[in-house]
């Protein structure tokens, strides 16, 4: 991922290290967009709040953390899986996230859910065009406040010391 990002950089620090290491080449609230996809629902709990705390410091107040929540265990392949006995119980709520978020000073701005019906890489029900279209079809029905999807992308805020305002989602 880094690598593609290098390549259509504009102004951007990339670094690739353990954040717990520490990073003094990013000053704290010198940060305008952190990215973190694929992470908070793979890690364990502790090293959650430990980098959600890191992304917080490193944030300028008023910057965006946007991140997913690729095991939304309210989507309906997890949901069909518990329901059928076969699995689906591990995952991360999307409550879990926006709370650990929250804690941190962040509040949510918007949502993207994305893998209603269920599809992988290697193999689908449909083709990848029809499945794009229905997609677009349901978020469009739907909205943003749609949760259902295998994918959630959660917008969030870094807010300011006096700013109190509430989440939108």
């Amino acid at each position: 991922m880094l690598a593609e990002a290098a390549r259509h950089r504009v102004q951007a620090i990339l670094v690739q290290r353990d954040f717990r290491e520490g990073l003094p080449e990013l000053a704290d609230g010198s940060v305008d967009v952190v990215t973190a996809f694929r992470f908070f629902a793979n890690a364990e709990e502790t090293l959650r709040a430990d980098a959600m705390a890191f992304i917080a410091r490193k944030l300028h107040q008023g910057g965006w953390l946007v991140c997913n929540n690729h095991r939304n265990f309210w989507s309906l392949p997890y949901i069909v899986r518990r329901f059928c006995f076969c699995g689906g119980d591990v995952g991360m709520s999307n409550r879990t996230l926006l709370d650990l978020a929250s804690a941190h000073g962040f509040c949510l701005r918007k949502t993207f859910s994305l893998g209603v019906l269920p599809q992988s890489e290697n193999r689908g029900v449909l083709s990848w065009k029809w499945m794009d279209r229905i997609e677009r079809k349901l978020f469009s029905i739907s909205g943003t406040r749609q949760r259902m999807g295998y994918n959630i992308v959660f917008v969030f805020e870094r807010m300011t010391k006096n700013n109190s305002i509430a989440p939108t989602a």
